[in-house]
């Protein structure tokens, strides 16, 4: 009986062991908590370009809900808490998926990939196509986090 308590108490203390070791040697998690609110493809067509902006407080979410028709309830968001990003991009005929958000040392990276459909791994009666690219916004909300600069889908924008 002590045999078999040692051994296990000694294969407990190894795995703790390994479990510490192992947690240094680990890249440190770059992924940002994100959710989708809304979308939208009720955009001004001239001058439209990739980017994202941050929205501060419920009055700029509802400036700009009014402009783009999305329907969020500003209940949703804690301010103090999370971040809500307006995500502009021009998507391809069928669409984009935003996959993550990246914070890579301060730069926060909207990570977009076609949608399913488009790279058939999906029913195409699930998602309409277009023959042509059309702009849309993509509001986005995330856990707090630092950040200096905004990369959208190799937009170049720098946040200031």
């Amino acid at each position: 009986m002590n045999k078999k308590f040692l051994f296990i108490s000694y294969l407990g203390l190894m795995l703790m062991f390994l479990a510490g070791c192992s947690g240094e040697d680990s890249e440190p998690e770059t992924d940002v908590r994100f959710e989708v609110l809304d979308r939208s493809q009720t955009v001004p067509g001239e001058g439209f370009q990739n980017g994202a902006e941050l929205i501060h407080d419920e009055d700029m979410l509802s400036t700009s809900a009014e402009t783009s028709g999305v329907d969020i309830d500003p209940e949703d968001i804690n301010f103090e808490e999370e971040l809500l990003f307006e995500v502009s991009i021009t998507e391809n005929g069928c669409g984009f998926s935003l996959t993550s958000i990246e914070n890579d040392d301060g730069l926060l990276k909207f990570m977009f990939d076609l949608t399913p459909v488009a790279s058939g791994e999906a029913d195409p009666d699930d998602v309409v196509c277009t023959e042509v690219a059309t702009p849309a916004v993509f509001y986005v909300k995330t856990e707090s986090v630092d950040f200096h600069n905004l990369d959208v889908y190799g937009s170049e924008m720098k946040y200031e």
